[in-house]
């Protein structure tokens, strides 16, 4: 049988275009109707160093990075051995080298690797005169080993270098075919079918163009922030295209003008946004605060990344789970909102626009690393089904400027909100608590009112709108996995290994995690004898979980501080072996369940 899914990566220097390579790579094979995931790993400096790409290709939508390599393509060895904890090659892999550049001597890669020599740099140079093109080649190379179709290449290419004059463009079309050429040149280990009946319409983004897209489509006029990775992307997407839609962007001195700037323009009017990571989130809190005393929306996309402090910025990560939802003094109701990939990021960041807007809250959305810089393809997104979340603010009706109180105690907690500008609509907006008029107060009796009708707004919220949960797997599975944002795709993968033995599993993660759709999530756990919590950070999801629902006694925790992404394999050995310790402790039921 001819494979269909392939896991490859390139790994390298600074400057040897890996990372280009792999979305040539990527845009190559959505031309074919090809299915992708593209992981960037580099170093935490800020030019050269080590850089990998990994590609995991599937004639169906790639929903994990995949957890072995089929082949692994060294266009140098210099700083390899930064990777080793991240690069794992499959039983029989192969490994293709530059035949000037030999392998280090403790190269430790796995059973059966074939150590494939492959001239890049010398074809490279005699073809163009220098190696600037080597990465060109290598990825004519991996077509021909792969039977790849040229013709995603050949257009993937032109896009690429285009604009770059003919010259440029010709000699990399000349040393993607001289690739290919010494690929057909040698023996064939296996075959691949890449043949797509229908090509359907696709979108290649990462998780960071996502969230500007959905926020975008969502109606955001105004964007101020600082750079920080793993969040900067979100930025430089705005800074391009948000002026050409009426949009204001701003880049700021620090986090602390940002969110302050937002806050302002929301104050004024205009639907706007802040991105950051954990330090900068950190930064932020006191004015969260502020935002949600003065009851103005405001939109905070947290990319997290390893912490603490400045930590590991290129990495991913969850733990900034318990400070999004509890951080802050005072009680400070917010929305918290968490996307599973980039797809789904699409439609959590107009949502988060639609809460906080309707609302009148700040919504924090929390993604990672790995899901705001991987790269996907995706089924075309069509926009229009989120037209009824694209709402304007609920201003003053007539009314209510006859005695206008910009925050009159209200059954649902909202209330109507001005702005500058509107007639009879002035108001005092301040951090200090105040009465219905926003004049400040510190009487005890309305402090408590005022609490209770920010708080009631989390309530209305509950009790009317959609309850986002991703669900997977078979609904009368004894046993359950939950986790939460990008660890899904992992998951579901997890389920239908699973469900190839036969073996009954239901998998279940919240995609708003605060205020969290209690009632649905604690049915689920109800239902299953053993549960696995999954997540990368030191127990903040489980603690998180113990605070809102009656975990089933039988549960156990997959955790890890982050750096890496979880693994199919690493999931499916936490479940067997937490099934020996469950059988141990003689659960009535069955623990595994066969269908």
């Amino acid at each position: 049988m001819k494979s269909q899914d392939l896991v490859l990566a390139i790994v390298g220097s600074g400057g040897e275009g890996v990372a280009s390579a792999g979305e040539v790579l990527v845009q190559a094979a959505a031309n074919e109707g090809i299915y992708s995931m593209l992981v960037r790993s580099y170093g935490p400096q800020i030019r050269g160093g080590e850089t990998l790409a990994q590609i995991r290709l599937s004639k169906n939508q790639v929903r994990s990075q995949g957890d072995y390599l089929d082949a692994l393509f060294v266009l140098s060895w210099a700083n390899f051995f930064r990777f080793s904890g991240e690069i794992f090659v499959k039983e029989g892999g192969m490994v293709f080298y530059d035949e000037d550049d030999s392998p280090p001597e403790q190269l430790n890669l796995g059973k059966n690797i074939q150590l494939i020599p492959v001239p890049f740099a010398r074809a490279t140079k005699e073809l163009t005169g220098d190696t600037r093109s080597k990465n060109i080649l290598a990825l004519g190379f991996i077509s021909g080993v792969f039977n790849l179709p040229d013709g995603g290449f050949n257009q993937a290419i032109r896009d690429r270098f285009g604009k770059k004059g003919e010259d440029v463009l010709e000699s990399n079309f000349q040393a993607f075919q001289k690739g290919r050429d010494l690929a057909l040149n040698r023996p064939q280990h296996h075959e691949w079918d890449w043949t797509v009946e229908e090509k359907k319409p696709v979108l290649i983004v990462t998780g960071n163009d996502a969230v500007s897209l959905g926020s975008l489509y969502a109606g955001v006029k105004f964007f101020s922030g600082y750079p920080i990775t793993p969040a900067s992307e979100i930025m430089e997407w705005m800074a391009r295209e948000l002026p050409k839609f009426d949009g204001v962007f701003v880049q700021t001195e620090d986090e602390i003008a940002a969110v302050t700037m937002a806050i302002g323009a929301s104050f004024a009017g205009a639907k706007a946004m802040t991105a950051t990571s954990g330090p900068g989130l950190s930064l932020m809190t006191e004015a969260i605060g502020l935002s949600t005393m003065a009851e103005l929306p405001l939109v905070i996309v947290n990319v997290q990344r390893g912490g603490p402090s400045t930590g590991i910025p290129t990495k991913t990560s969850q733990s900034d789970l318990l400070h999004a939802v509890y951080g802050g003094h005072g009680n400070l109701p917010r929305v918290v909102l968490a996307p599973i990939d980039s797809q789904d990021a699409i439609e959590i960041a107009v949502r988060a626009f639609y809460l906080s807007e309707k609302y009148q809250v700040p919504v924090i959305v929390l993604t990672d690393q790995f899901l705001g810089q991987r790269v996907e393809v995706v089924p075309e997104v069509d926009f229009s089904q989120f037209d009824r979340l694209v709402v304007e603010r609920q201003w003053p009706a007539e009314k209510d400027l006859e005695d206008y109180k910009r925050f009159r105690l209200t059954d649902d907690g909202i209330s109507p909100i001005s702005a500058p500008g509107i007639a009879n609509g002035m108001y005092t907006a301040a951090g200090i608590e105040h009465d219905e008029k926003g004049k400040p107060t510190s009487n005890a009796q309305l402090h408590e009112k005022m609490t209770e009708k920010r708080r009631r707004k989390l309530e209305t919220l509950l009790a009317i709108e959609d309850h986002l949960i991703w669900e997977y797997g078979d609904r009368h599975a004894k046993i359950g996995i939950l986790t939460w944002g990008s660890n899904a795709g992992v998951v579901r993968e997890v389920v239908d290994h699973l469900r190839l033995q036969e073996i009954r599993v239901m998998a279940m993660a919240p995609r708003q995690l605060m205020p969290l759709p209690v009632k649905e999530i604690q049915a689920f756990v109800n239902q299953v004898d053993t549960l696995l919590v999954v997540e990368l950070a030191e127990e903040q999801f489980l603690t998180y979980l113990k605070g809102q629902l009656q975990l089933p006694e039988h549960t156990r925790v997959l955790k890890r501080p982050g750096a890496a992404p979880f693994t199919v394999h690493e999931i499916l050995h936490a479940l067997e072996e937490e099934n020996g310790k469950w059988k141990q402790e003689t659960i009535p039921q069955k623990t595994f369940e066969v269908i």
